[in-house]
């Protein structure tokens, strides 16, 4: 048996959790079409209660065997219990043939526990299944998760597999957390085009809960083809889990990029990785700079900007008028976030992409960029700074936010 090839945390699963080895079994045909796949991606129920599902996305990258990651959540007590539900994968295709029978074939699923924390009920997980089908015959497979595999399934996803994707962006942001909450529409703006000025070229977001009002401002990014909004309805109580299932997040972001953008950015809607050299502006000079050998991921400290402070200035852009940090830059993996190259990268977790034996994380020195984080939060006695590296944005910050808000207020017929 190959070895597969997985996205893992840097904790190993523990010893009480065996992860078992997927084998093949010989694929079966079945006289009825195979289940429509829910579209797009959302959360599905495999075991009332217990697991759930969300996405089905195939290796791009296993030479030895095709190995199909399917995210979801489970139980943390299914995960430690020794009479844990054994799972199958069923992964179905459609005969070439008219009015030919589907092609099921069935195999063991194994588990891989993607977060080890102890004091939430629902876990991010990823179940891993090997397939003998060829991969050109995956293109428009369906796949489910079943505990039963003479019973139908009550899930059905469509088999992501980025055969035919090529690359076309150098850097893709992904929203580290579903979008859910009070999100000023100014804010918004701000943010998307301040990436977009970093060097994104598309932004990746799981939508739990966005407000009706952000919905012109969306849809006006949408349109230009420069994000990308996903459902993230959870079917389970959000107080039970550890950021609304962020880590599955994290790696559905990962499979479905890894093809097509060359690296990818994880923040949050309240964060920035700013280029802070006197005269970078991008990722690129930014990374070029930092002359790294090589490495799986670019790690980027945070710096508080705490918005109880006073604005030094009126622009109704937070990144201008908001100046003064505390002084103390966090520790690396303490707060930090990162920027994936998705090629190398092997092992992920919200703070920090974890190192590999090959290649390591190139840790930016703060002149040479660090995480802006923007938020709220009790004045404390810590040392305070005023801080002008997003200073060298300011005209076209104004400008593109300005020609934005425009733009969204024709195209709603409010524009006088």
């Amino acid at each position: 048996m190959g070895r597969i090839l997985r996205l893992n945390i840097s904790t190993p699963v523990p010893s009480t959790i065996p992860v078992r080895q997927p084998f093949s079994r010989p694929v079966q045909t079945r006289s009825h079409p195979h289940p429509l796949p829910l579209e797009p991606d959302n959360w599905q129920i495999v075991i009332p209660n217990v697991v759930f599902v969300y996405s089905a996305h195939l290796d791009p990258w296993s030479k030895e065997e095709s190995v199909i990651h399917i995210l979801g959540s489970t139980l943390k007590n299914e995960l430690t219990s020794p009479k844990r539900t054994d799972l199958y994968c069923k992964i179905w295709i459609d005969s070439d043939e008219d009015n030919a029978p589907s092609v099921c074939e069935t195999n063991p699923a194994s588990i891989n526990q993607l977060e080890q924390g102890k004091k939430y009920t629902y876990h991010s997980v990823e179940y891993n299944c090997l397939t003998g089908l060829a991969t050109d015959m995956l293109i428009n497979a369906t796949v489910q998760l079943t505990d039963d595999v003479e019973k139908g399934a009550s899930n059905a996803m469509r088999l992501h597999t980025n055969i035919r994707e090529e690359l076309r962006h150098n850097f893709t942001v992904c929203l580290e957390r579903p979008l859910f909450g009070d999100v000023p529409p100014d804010w918004f703006i701000e943010w998307m085009e301040a990436n977009a000025v970093f060097g994104a070229e598309e932004v990746l977001i799981h939508n739990l809960s966005m407000p009706d009002y952000l919905d012109p401002y969306v849809n006006f990014y949408k349109e230009r083809g420069v994000l990308t909004v996903l459902p993230w309805d959870l079917n389970m109580d959000y107080d039970l889990t550890h950021c609304h299932i962020q880590l599955s997040m994290i790696y559905d972001c990962v499979y479905r990029l890894r093809k097509y953008s060359r690296y990818a950015v994880f923040i949050d809607l309240d964060e920035l990785i700013v280029p802070r050299y006197s005269t970078d502006t991008t990722w690129s000079e930014m990374m070029q700079r930092a002359n790294c050998s090589h490495p799986h991921s670019y790690g980027a400290r945070q710096l508080l900007f705490n918005m109880k402070f006073d604005q030094v200035d009126n622009t109704s852009l937070i990144t201008q008028d908001f100046k003064i940090r505390h002084f103390s830059l966090t520790e690396y993996r303490k707060r930090s976030k990162y920027i994936a190259h998705l090629k190398q990268v092997t092992q992920l977790s919200i703070h920090f992409a974890s190192k590999t034996p090959i290649n390591s994380t190139c840790v930016l020195p703060s002149e040479i960029g660090a995480l802006h984080h923007y938020r709220e939060k009790k004045a404390t006695s810590h040392q305070i700074v005023r801080d002008d590296a997003m200073v060298k944005y300011k005209e076209e910050l104004m400008e593109r936010t300005k020609r934005t808000k425009e733009q969204v207020l024709i195209l709603s017929g409010n524009y006088a």
